[in-house]
């Protein structure tokens, strides 16, 4: 074994395990080479900065508590500081938005949705997305020999519940990605825009039955956007018994 501590071309140690007290604050590589009893060796390196302690990133707004809807605009700032070097300039600051989507409230999967580089803030307008969702806006903070501190700060949506009927009990409605038997209730966020649809004919038993409205006058399929209180739409059916309406 044999260690370079200051990549000088001299040898600082030559045993498995080692230690090495550097005098002058800096970055360094490091190297080890370790040698076979046939002559061949392999070097690794290790970037060491010796004297220098990573930065702290701040998420200052918005708030952890701030919720929101389709289409809000929401601003944010940050700022980091370092020990070595004090407060960071905006240049060393780096944002990212992203969306968490989530196929139950605790399995998600990430989204990038925005970067924003050598800012001290900026704005975004909040993305339309199904629930259940989140934002996550990530500061990173950077120091002069490259040691970097992340925070996260989670958005969470206003939501509201939305109602489905049918005119006769046992037909099926579609909202968005979901398919059930009506009645039924969805959380969606507000302001998002959601499709809806009432398959026609369905069938039961000798009935069957054929689309006519939705109590929000929109057609068979449509898109709705979603309000900021909870609402009911129903879907009205004609019974026609052996095909006869």
């Amino acid at each position: 074994y044999q260690w370079d501590f200051t990549n000088d071309g001299s040898w600082d140690a030559t045993t498995a395990i080692t230690s090495y007290t550097y005098s002058t604050v800096g970055t360094y590589t490091a190297k080890l080479r370790v040698t076979d009893t046939l002559g061949a060796f392999d070097d690794e390196t290790v970037i060491i900065q010796p004297g220098n302690a990573a930065p702290t990133a701040f998420i200052d707004t918005p708030a952890a508590t701030l919720t929101w809807k389709v289409g809000d605009s929401i601003s944010f700032t940050g700022h980091g500081t370092d020990p070595q070097q004090g407060s960071l300039p905006a240049s060393a600051l780096s944002w990212q938005l992203r969306m968490q989507h989530c196929s139950t409230p605790t399995s998600c999967h990430t989204h990038v949705l925005q970067s924003w580089a050598g800012v001290a803030g900026a704005s975004f307008i909040a993305p339309d997305h199904e629930y259940p969702s989140y934002l996550e806006l990530v500061l990173t903070a950077t120091d002069a020999q490259s040691l970097t501190h992340t925070v996260v700060r989670r958005l969470d949506p206003k939501t509201v519940q939305l109602t489905f009927t049918a005119s006769h009990s046992g037909l099926r409605l579609t909202v968005g990605s979901f398919t059930g038997t009506a009645p039924f209730t969805r959380t969606v966020i507000q302001g998002s825009t959601n499709t809806v649809s009432a398959p026609s004919p369905q069938t039961q038993g000798l009935t069957t039955y054929k689309y006519q409205s939705w109590s929000d006058g929109g057609a068979q399929t449509h898109v709705l956007v979603a309000p900021t209180t909870a609402t009911t739409y129903r879907a009205t059916y004609k019974a026609c018994l052996l095909g006869l309406c």
